[in-house]
């Protein structure tokens, strides 16, 4: 059983959660984590929890979110609820995915929109997004190069 105050880490994603309340410590009413990532990039896949909502309280930064088909940009101090049954995920804000998409293009390449709407758009987009500081990459979190299977 986790215990509260756990600490879970991923090397990889540079999240960190740790346990705030868990099924034993509240009889099954709430379970409650502090979620930290890494600025720049991160993405929850989307998801749903059948029986249960899920509420964000964003601490600092933005958070970036899709529920159902609304997107916003959570704020610090702003709860962001889910309600049980619909989908959800967390994504970043658009300046910074223009920044790392535009860094990236000659590897990777999204889907959607067109790839002419992405070579016209994204360079004027990540501009923007560059002199508000968002950055292709963040050396200070990229950890010391180890890999941990």
């Amino acid at each position: 059983m986790i215990k509260i105050g756990a600490v879970i880490e991923s090397p990889q994603t540079g999240e960190r959660l740790i346990f705030r309340s868990t099924a034993e410590s509240s009889n099954g009413h709430l379970f409650q984590a502090e979620l930290t990532t890494q600025p720049g990039p991160y993405v929850v896949r989307s998801h749903m929890h059948p029986s249960q909502e899920e509420r964000f309280v964003v601490l600092e930064g933005l958070y970036g979110y899709r529920i159902g088909n609304r997107t916003g940009i959570g704020r610090p101090g702003e709860v962001v609820v889910c309600p049980a049954g619909v989908s959800h995920s967390g994504d970043m804000r658009l300046l910074q995915a223009t920044v790392l998409l535009t860094a990236v293009a000659d590897f990777i390449r999204i889907t959607s929109p067109p790839l002419l709407v992405q070579d016209l758009a994204f360079p004027v987009l990540a501009a923007i997004g560059r002199a508000r500081g968002y950055r292709a990459r963040y050396p200070e979190y990229a950890g010391s190069g180890t890999t941990v299977a």
